[in-house]
Order: C-alpha cells, then sequence, then structure tokens
C-alpha cells in the first residue's frame, strides 16, 4: 500500500485548505482555548515545538508527546465535528473517492488483524462490539463479512456519517463518546470496545478513554488505534508532517504517555504495537515534493538513491521495532 492510494494528493489537498480555513471560522478567538496538562502522562511541564494552523504544539518533558497546547474549547470544537466545510468534504467527497480502495487496503485487513489479535490473547469471540468514531461503518461492514460480533454497534458525531450507518443497517446512537456512556442501553454492554484513528482528536484522551471503559463490560476489551508522537515519520516531519494537521489532530501521544494513561485510566495493557505501512513512503513523497523537509543527511541519500528493495526493508524494520507512527493499543478493563 502507497500513500497515493488512500490519500490522492489533489483531494488530500483540498481537505487540508479547507481544514486550515475552518481555523478562522471556528476557533479565531484565541482567549476562548483552553490549557490542559499532557494528554498522555498527565504533566503540566512542556516546551513549545512549532506552530501549525495558528495553533501551538508543545512537547512534554516527561513523556515527549506531541500535543496542541492551549486547545479549542469543547462547544466550538463539537460545532467544527457537526458542521464545518472540511468535515462535510471529508464525509461527501473525500470519503467516497477512496471508499473502495481503503475497503480493501485498510479495512478488510484490519478485521483480518482484529481475529488474530482476539485469537492471540485468547479472547473469546465477541457479541457485542461497539465502534467509537465509526465513520462510514466500513470497519463495521468487515466485521459483519468476517462474522465477528453479533450486535455490531456505531457511534458516530458526524450526521452524514450517521445516515451511512443506518443505511447499512446498524445500530447507530449519533452523538460523541461522552454522549454514548449515559446511555443506558450502552453502558456496561460491549465485549469488545473500538476506537480507530480518534484518540488524536480529542480534548482529554483521559476521559474519552474513560468513556470507552464505561461502554465496556468488567473484563471487557478496549481497542484503539492512533498517531504516535514516537512514530518514525511524525519525529522526521514534525510540523511539515501533513498528519500534523490541528483543528483535527491534537495529540501525538508517546509509547511512554500511552503506557502512562492507561494506568490513569485504570486500564491494564495487553499489548501495544505499531503495524503501520506507510512511514517511510510519506517521508519519502514529502522528500520528493521538497526536500528542505528532511534534514537528517543519512535519510536525505536514503531517499535520494530511492532503492524500492532498500526502502521497503526500512519500513519493515519500523514496523517490527514498534517505531511506526500508526499503533494499536489493546487494553482489558478489569473485572
Amino acid at each position: 500500500m502507497k500513500e497515493f492510494e488512500i490519500r490522492p494528493a489533489d483531494i488530500f489537498e483540498e481537505y487540508l485548505r479547507l481544514s486550515a480555513h475552518d481555523v478562522e471560522q471556528y476557533f479565531l478567538n484565541k482567549s476562548d482555548r483552553v490549557y490542559r496538562n499532557c494528554p498522555g502522562c498527565g504533566s503540566d511541564s512542556n516546551q513549545k515545538a512549532f506552530m501549525k494552523n495558528d495553533f501551538w504544539f508543545v512537547c512534554c518533558n516527561k513523556c515527549t508527546s506531541l500535543y496542541v497546547n492551549p486547545c479549542p474549547n469543547p462547544i466550538p470544537l463539537a460545532e467544527f465535528y457537526h458542521n464545518s466545510p472540511s468535515q462535510k468534504y471529508w464525509a461527501k467527497t473525500f470519503f467516497p473517492a477512496v471508499a473502495e480502495v481503503r475497503q480493501k487496503k485498510i479495512f478488510r485487513p484490519r478485521a483480518a488483524k482484529i481475529k488474530k489479535l482476539l485469537a492471540k490473547h485468547n479472547i473469546f469471540e465477541p457479541k457485542r462490539i461497539i465502534d467509537v468514531g465509526a465513520g462510514s461503518g466500513a470497519m463495521l461492514e468487515e466485521l459483519r463479512r468476517s462474522g465477528i460480533g453479533e450486535d455490531l454497534v456505531a457511534i458516530e458525531p458526524t450526521p452524514d456519517l450517521v445516515e451511512i450507518c443506518r443505511a447499512k443497517n446498524f445500530s447507530v446512537f449519533g452523538g460523541f463518546a461522552d454522549d454514548a456512556a449515559k446511555e443506558e442501553n450502552l453502558v456496561a454492554s460491549a465485549n469488545l470496545v473500538m476506537s480507530f484513528e480518534v484518540i488524536e482528536h480529542v480534548i482529554s484522551p483521559q476521559d474519552f478513554l474513560n468513556d470507552l471503559s464505561i461502554l465496556s463490560q468488567p473484563g471487557g476489551f478496549i481497542l484503539f488505534t492512533g498517531l504516535s508522537g514516537s512514530g518514525f515519520d511524525i519525529k522526521i516531519l514534525g510540523e511539515k508532517s501533513k498528519a500534523v494537521s490541528p483543528p483535527h489532530h491534537l495529540n501525538f501521544i508517546s509509547r511512554k504517555g500511552i503506557g502512562l494513561l492507561l494506568e490513569r485510566c485504570g486500564l491494564e495493557e495487553v499489548s501495544f504495537t505499531t503495524p503501520g505501512v506507510l512511514d517511510v513512503d510519506i517521508v519519502r513523497n514529502s522528500f520528493a515534493d521538497d526536500p528542505a523537509t528532511v534534514s537528517d543527511p543519512f535519510l536525505r541519500q536514503l531517499f535520494s538513491q530511492d532503492d524500492k528493495q532498500v526502502l521497503d526493508n526500512f519500513q519493515k524494520f519500523i514496523t517490527s521495532n514498534n517505531q511506526s507512527s500508526h499503533m494499536w493499543v489493546l487494553a482489558r478493563k478489569p473485572d
């Protein structure tokens, strides 16, 4: 899989342009922004790293997580996710354009990976599975196709995507995780609660994981994925990374930060892996567009030579040693 397959340059650039423009409409009042501690370890010690889209990113002095501080106020942030042009573009233009290839390249392999992960850790076949931030329901479709789970529930705040999930005959709760955590029929109901690429969007990952825990049965499992601040392409590109795109992405929690975050939430870490396969391709593409985005001389030489076998082997090294920016975390809620 290559970056251009799941993120065609032209429509992805338009999405990023709209996201930057949304800052002016929803987050122009800087006095309204909220200061916070590290979303990973909870420390209040940090140092400024860089500014992107008029938001400051800081680096935690304790766990090295990278995060926006001050961050958007929760009220305009919720409005942004419900109604902003960039969100509507994602739902109505971007995602439909890549839906087929993402189904094949991302969601289908992800379902197989979930099946293997559950088997590896001797997790019995889950009955109710809740997908928080279900998007168009693509992941739930693959679980249904694979026969994983009996009762599949989508939680999704974006109205256009809620309707798509309903059209696919999933049980749907239209709202955020904290809203769902107040629904009696959802509380402590799931054997497996999943959330893919959501944790980097929320103001308080601790509150978010606590909400996922509320949805889980005692002894149930929580699987979440996201962008790791310890990952290769985030470390190399920093503010030049297209993934570093506030107000959408607010948190890039480090490996150390994830361990401390789970402790703060009272969850038991079962596994931490980084099965990402795009780190090298992302940095290579950035280097090809603008060589100044990569300063390390070894990497500049590597990308200048552009030896496919060497680059493939380098990516395998990154993935197998948990150095990718795409992380999978499996945790267990105590009995």
